[in-house]
């Protein structure tokens, strides 16, 4: 006789903090780059403050949403849609050096850097396996540029899909 296990799905919280550690851990830094000082975190979920030392990533949540899967009496399958926000900030004239060799400041690291996130989160989507099963990368905005506080931010949209019975 077969039994199955079934994953309990992850909430939320434990989806993005997983993505914060994950960005942590296979980023380059680019403030530790330039200064050669080590520095925590440049990634932060919850606890994000908008004040210096830039650059920084802000993981934020967006909507969850339901969708049905499948219908029977008693027992259906539902896939939950967690949309998540992956926000770049940039110093004004900060030069970051892309693993590339491309060095790059203001509105096209920001672009750049989000894109650098979205192509190494692709290749490693294996290591979310107990996460999610699906994921789908929206459209990454042009920069803007906040004058008060001389950065320039962009983000990056990602949904995460998982299972609940």
């Amino acid at each position: 006789m077969t039994t199955y296990t079934h994953v309990q799905p992850k909430r939320t919280s434990e989806i993005r903090e997983k993505l914060v550690k994950w960005l942590n851990d296979n980023l380059t830094d680019p403030y530790e780059q330039s200064t050669d000082k080590k520095r925590d975190t440049f990634v932060s979920g919850k606890d994000f403050t908008l004040s210096p030392i830039w650059p920084k990533i802000h993981v934020a949540v967006g909507d969850i949403s339901r969708d049905k899967i499948t219908a029977q009496k008693i027992n259906y399958l539902e896939q939950l849609e967690h949309t998540f926000f992956i926000y770049y900030y940039n110093q004004k004239s900060h030069k970051f050096t892309f693993d590339n060799g491309a060095r790059l400041s203001d509105e096209d690291q920001c672009r750049d850097y989000l894109e650098n996130i979205q192509t190494k989160l692709k290749a490693r989507l294996d290591d979310f396996g107990e996460y999610f099963h699906k994921t789908t990368f929206g459209t990454i905005p042009g920069p803007i540029f906040n004058t008060t506080i001389s950065t320039w931010v962009s983000m990056l949209p990602l949904v995460c899909y998982t299972y609940k019975r």
